[in-house]
């Protein structure tokens, strides 16, 4: 991350664009398709961010999930934790007729964001309205429309459609 950070703090000098802060991305290359992926955003990383005041900070999978973070949930989860933050997207299944009625044969994730406290896993569960963006590849089949295509979170108890801005494909 350390790296990363000086990379775009030289490319923003280079090209006179520091006003705005920086956005960072570390790419992680996958080899080959997953069915899960775990991210561990080690403590030092995250106290780095926030003290380089980074504005954007995006952890690029190449193949399955990427993350994207504001500045604002940077410190937030700073804030709440000095331990690790994990990552985890799972493929999964649902086991609710309603749900799986609704959605088909289209991929299912199970996605958790955890702090690592005490050599144990937490799942952090509130952001204070802080948000973190995930993207998912997905390629619609040949009747979808991406601008009809919504998000489904699915519970032990039910779903719900939440409905997408903006789905990068």
């Amino acid at each position: 991350v350390s790296d990363a950070i000086k990379a775009a703090k030289d490319d923003a000098k280079k090209h006179g664009n520091q006003k705005n802060g920086v956005a960072v991305e570390v790419p992680v290359e996958i080899d080959k398709k997953l069915d899960s992926v775990q991210i561990t955003l080690k403590a030092d990383a995250l106290d780095t961010l926030v003290k380089e005041n980074v504005k954007r900070f995006t952890i690029d999978t190449d193949r399955m999930t990427d993350f994207g973070f504001t500045l604002d949930t940077l410190k937030e989860l700073n804030r709440q934790t000095s331990g690790d933050i994990i990552l985890k997207v799972k493929k999964t299944t649902v086991s609710s007729i309603e749900a799986k009625v609704t959605i088909g044969n289209r991929p299912v994730y199970d996605i958790s964001l955890l702090e690592v406290k005490n050599v144990k896993e937490a799942k952090l569960t509130n952001l204070n309205g802080r948000t973190i963006s995930i993207a998912i590849p997905y390629t619609p089949a040949k009747n979808e429309q991406p601008g009809n295509l919504h998000a489904v979170y699915v519970d032990a108890v039910s779903y719900t459609h939440l409905t997408l801005p903006t789905i990068l494909l």
